[in-house]
């Protein structure tokens, strides 16, 4: 049974950093949080007003406390470049007019973390470089289910040209740009480095919709607790003013505005591509992520605390229409039809058009 405590739930829907949105994009959505670190603050104006990753190469130095093994004797002007890549890519540099491949190694095991790469062997072969890593190890104790994980910098001479990298025979990508995190924001850039999107922002991923395979690539940026959306080239979609966003056309959106710090004053509205509301009502939106799960396809979950005492959970249609009121502790689609708990611990069944079909009664 899905178990919501209210309070929580309260705090999940209205978050407006939604972490679980989907990643993985080809431009610029893949998921960084794994690097993250706390940082000093920085001056908003130079990550605003940058054009380039090169612009703030010094302040991306959060990964300066991992392994590295270099083939450059001085190499510190290359380590920001590791900020950049994911677990599967490269990056060839030219400096001081030698070539370099950069990419990260990851090894994994239980009972076991790497503490130095000892040697490193490369084959060539046409085009491809193959590389295989000796890593010096000392035993060290999984912390639950998973395995142990050390990251290693690599920087490697290029002896000829590569356009193909397997390292320990695992392919990897060459860089083609993506989603930069520097002092705590998030930017986007392409191949060159060049910024698409300045790194001003708390979060940016794929806006979730009903319909995946009919809805064009927005992005949903999150920035000073709001959220926006933008087109595939980054141009604004929404202003940076909302909380949770469901796409339903290119001319429609369901929205969530707060007026104040009151949640009672929240409200729910039908916008279209001007932000003119076409329909509102009183309320707040669940994650799209939770109406994707816990709803009959189409259907949206909300909450309505302007309800009193006993408001909590139900569920609407895309124009606003109450299919179940928010009164319940839960209501989640199962089976046919939806399973409601109210606040007295009892269960009773609804169809997808809001009719009960049982009584409420205690299962246990």
């Amino acid at each position: 049974m899905k178990n919501k405590v209210l309070a929580v739930l309260l705090i999940a829907c209205i978050s407006l950093g939604l972490a679980g949105c989907k990643q993985d994009s080809k431009r610029g959505n893949r998921d960084r949080s794994a690097q993250s670190s706390e940082t000093e603050p920085v001056d908003e104006e130079l990550l605003e007003t940058a054009e380039s990753v090169y612009d703030i190469a010094s302040l991306m130095t959060i990964n300066e406390d991992k392994i590295i093994y270099s083939e450059c004797r001085k190499d510190q002007d290359l380590h920001f470049y590791f900020d950049l890549l994911s677990f599967d890519e490269y990056i060839k540099v030219n400096y001081n007019g030698v070539d370099y491949l950069l990419f990260w190694y990851n090894f994994s095991s239980y009972g076991l973390v790497g503490t130095k790469v000892k040697s490193v062997n490369k084959l060539y072969s046409g085009n491809r470089l193959d590389v295989d890593v000796d890593l010096k190890t000392k035993e060290y104790s999984s912390d639950g289910c998973f395995p142990n994980s050390t990251r290693c910098r690599m920087i490697l001479k290029m002896e000829q040209a590569v356009d193909f990298l397997y390292v320990m025979n695992v392919a990897y990508n060459e860089y083609d740009g993506g989603e930069v995190y520097v002092c705590g924001k998030r930017g986007i850039v392409d191949k060159d480095l060049n910024f698409l999107l300045p790194p001003i922002y708390d979060g940016i991923h794929e806006l979730e919709t009903f319909e995946q395979s009919n809805c064009p690539m927005l992005y949903r940026v999150f920035k000073d607790h709001k959220n926006g959306v933008l087109d595939a080239d980054y141009n604004p979609v929404l202003s940076i003013s909302y909380g949770n966003i469901y796409y339903l056309n290119e001319d429609r959106f369901i929205v969530s505005i707060s007026y104040d710090d009151n949640v009672q004053n929240d409200v729910i509205a039908l916008i279209d591509r001007d932000e003119n509301i076409l329909k509102q009502r009183k309320g707040f939106l669940c994650a799209d992520s939770d109406s994707n799960f816990y709803c009959y396809d189409g259907q949206i979950e909300f909450a309505d605390p302007s309800y009193g005492p006993s408001w909590g959970f139900g569920v609407m249609d895309q124009e606003l229409n109450t299919i179940i009121e928010p009164l319940y502790f839960s209501v989640y689609w199962v089976d046919g039809h939806y399973k409601v708990d109210n606040h007295d611990n009892e269960e009773a069944l609804f169809s997808k058009d809001g009719e009960q079909i049982s009584e409420f009664r205690r299962e246990y």
